[in-house]
């Protein structure tokens, strides 16, 4: 678990906590000055626990921008697409601006541009030789601005003409010579894109290999929609190649991509499956806080989704609860359950279930107070 001045940080508005076999990570999803401090993460089992720390420091500068990745040379094939991307650190929020020969970049049907997790994005379609030249990006926030260029040169697709062999009849008559041009080959996909089963946050790429005569269009499509590139994914194209990118999966990205490509004779499709793991969360949880009579039983009772396998794990007052004959568990058909027999005053504090998989782990929190029975006696 994670502690900040010894108070446990859950998943909500301020944090994400995301927990797998062998590690876990805090994300603090807006800092604050607030945020500065001394955290500990503290992990254990049966046999002994151990922890760590780290110290976080919020400062009231705001730092320009910086390029850690920059732009740089690159070729591609008339009628296919350029793909330009560099990576900016700094404050943010960061402004970022594209430019050609010192003419700013707009989004259009042509031109796509994002900026996701500090990362920027140039996407070029359906090059000409004009889109050749100089490309600059420019990245700005409060403290000040850098920038970065690189060079596109697009080359044509060499047309070979294949002729056969001429045969001739009678006196050197060309009228009946056959000169056949070479012919128009419909596509065909050489390389399919492989089916995968993810953790939420995975970099997901599928890639897709075709033959045929250029040129050729290619589109994904996820539910009948197609998918172009934003925020979330991006789409590459070259003159016989196309991959789809997911930045950071999510659940909702679960389903049939398919690929389709198509010229003037013909089309040729492929599909694979994206599962992405559900990490635990509580549909139902106890009441925050319940009271009950000395030596009375409590039950207390969550329900639970997410993608099997999950493990469920009691604590109380930080300390986890084992089996015994005076504590009962049970995890059967998303139901956790905790049922304490007997309760007495040292059953009072403050109790957690925690749900595990490989995908991440979630906790909610209770209160119980044990309360005694009294009677006035009369005085004399």
């Amino acid at each position: 678990m994670w502690l900040k001045d010894g108070r446990e940080l859950t998943s909500g508005q301020r944090y994400k906590v995301q927990s797998r076999d062998k590690s876990s990570v805090l994300k603090i999803l807006s800092t604050e000055k607030s945020d500065s401090g001394e955290y500990t993460f503290e992990v254990s089992n049966d046999v002994g626990s151990s922890t760590c720390e780290a110290s976080i420091t919020v400062l009231d500068q705001t730092i320009k921008p910086s390029f850690t990745r920059r732009l740089e040379k690159m070729e591609s094939i008339k009628g296919s697409f350029a793909h330009l991307e560099c990576l900016v650190s700094g404050s943010l929020p960061i402004s970022v601006l594209w430019y050609k020969d010192e003419k700013e970049i707009k989004s259009d049907e042509k031109h796509k541009c994002t900026f996701f997790e500090n990362s920027a994005f140039l996407e070029i379609s359906r090059l000409d030789s004009a889109d050749s030249g100089g490309y600059t990006c420019i990245a700005s926030n409060k403290a000040g601005k850098d920038q970065c260029s690189g060079a596109l040169l697009v080359k044509a697709l060499d047309c070979l003409l294949m002729l056969d062999t001429v045969i001739l009849e009678g006196n050197s008559n060309f009228d009946n010579a056959h000169l056949p041009l070479s012919s128009t080959e419909p596509p065909s996909i050489l390389e399919k894109p492989e089916s995968m089963d993810v953790l939420p946050g995975s970099k997901v790429q599928f890639n897709v290999l075709s033959s045929g005569t250029p040129p050729l269009t290619m589109k994904w499509f996820k539910d009948k929609k197609e998918i172009l590139s934003s925020s979330d994914c991006s789409v590459i194209k070259d003159y016989n190649s196309t991959s789809l990118e997911l930045f950071f999966a999510k659940t909702s990205d679960c389903g049939n991509y398919v690929c389709e490509i198509h010229n003037d004779v013909g089309s040729d499709v492929c599909q694979a499956t994206l599962f992405v793991k559900e990490p635990p969360s509580f549909l139902e949880k106890p009441d925050k806080l319940s009271v009950v009579k000395l030596r009375e039983n409590k039950h207390f009772e969550c329900h639970v989704g997410g993608t099997p396998e999950i493990q469920v794990h009691w604590f109380r007052d930080g300390k986890e609860i084992s089996r015994s004959d005076k504590y009962k568990m049970f995890f059967v058909k998303s139901v956790a359950s905790l049922e304490i027999i007997g309760a007495d005053a040292n059953d009072s504090g403050v109790y957690f279930c925690e749900a595990r998989n490989e995908a991440g782990s979630e906790s909610c929190s209770m209160e119980l107070a044990v309360k005694g029975w009294f009677s006035l006696l009369p005085v004399f």
